[in-house]
């Protein structure tokens, strides 16, 4: 699942501040089904969390050439590193991973700087 949101409650287009979920299957480790349909659960499990690995490539029309920054967020919520966009005439180009070579990621925050 992919979903972006303004988080200063203005339109996409204008907001300075978008949140974004890349979210694929996440679930405990040693979590129990009682089916194979893995509709009734048996036992929670326990942590670490287990991510799929997922890639997406994202493309948003119509954003000015550099009017944003992007971060990764960890998953304490702490700042994460910035990730490239390319931008080419009023296109923002970048990819979400969220599992990578310095962590593992599903929130990403955009900023105009």
């Amino acid at each position: 699942m992919f979903c972006m949101s303004a988080v200063d409650g203005g339109p996409l287009k204008t907001s300075k501040r978008l949140i974004l979920f890349h979210l694929t299957d996440v679930q405990n480790s040693e979590i129990k089904f009682l089916d194979p349909n893995h509709t009734i659960l048996g036992s929670w499990g326990h942590g670490p969390v287990l991510v799929r690995r997922g890639r997406i490539e994202v493309t948003l029309h119509g954003a000015p050439s550099g009017a944003y920054r992007l971060r990764a967020i960890h998953l304490d919520g702490s700042p994460g590193p910035e990730q490239p966009i390319s931008w080419r005439a009023d296109e923002a180009r970048f990819s979400l991973s969220t599992v990578g070579p310095v962590g593992n990621f599903m929130v990403y925050e955009m900023v105009r700087p």
